[in-house]
């Protein structure tokens, strides 16, 4: 269910799976992953029929009954993308966003060495997402950026461009003793 969550509206090849749920297999035969898939169907019970889609191209989650916050998080960040959008509601935007994305994804539904690949995967978007929002809070309110660098940084302290980002806009309140101590703890 966390490789099919992590690709979104796509299509997660036969392969893509296996390898999700077996990266040490050298070889998983399509016997075990119709296994998988059914087990993972059944978990939506009588209300689910229809979550999980098959088609030539592999499995895909069905959206119109299957609604994920990596789904809604993607959703919302899309929107605070979006220049056409008031920039408030772009910031606002990326804080929703932010509270879906508490934590490491897929924290105890996987065995660490299962999920690397979509868990990586999912933090490079969520840090891309910090780094844009940090920017648009930069053009906005300084003081406002200060205080979300200052958490975004304590979630990923070693993405640089977070980092970076966090530094000016601390440089730009008055906070050059907090913006040494980000460069020097980077550096560390």
């Amino acid at each position: 269910l966390c490789a099919l969550a992590a690709v979104g509206n796509n299509h997660a090849s036969k392969q893509t799976l296996a390898d999700a749920v077996w990266p040490s297999a050298p070889a998983v035969d399509g016997g075990a992953l119709r296994v998988a898939i059914n087990r993972a169907r059944q978990y939506f019970g009588a209300d689910g029929a229809g979550a999980i889609v098959s088609s030539s191209l592999g499995y895909r989650l069905e959206r119109d009954v299957v609604s994920t916050d990596i789904d809604e998080g993607r959703a919302l960040v899309a929107r605070a993308g979006d220049g056409q959008v008031d920039p408030d509601e772009r910031a606002e935007a990326f804080l929703v966003a932010d509270r879906l994305w508490r934590g490491r994804p897929f924290d105890g539904a996987l065995e660490d060495w299962q999920a690397s690949s979509l868990v990586s995967a999912l933090e490079i978007e969520r840090s891309a997402a910090a780094t844009n929002e940090l920017t648009l809070l930069l053009e906005l309110d300084v003081e406002r950026a200060a205080h979300r660098a200052r958490h975004l940084v304590s979630v990923n302290p070693l993405h640089e461009p977070t980092v970076v980002l966090a530094m000016e806009a601390l440089g730009r309140t008055g906070h050059a003793a907090g913006a040494l101590a980000l460069a020097r703890d980077l550096r560390d």
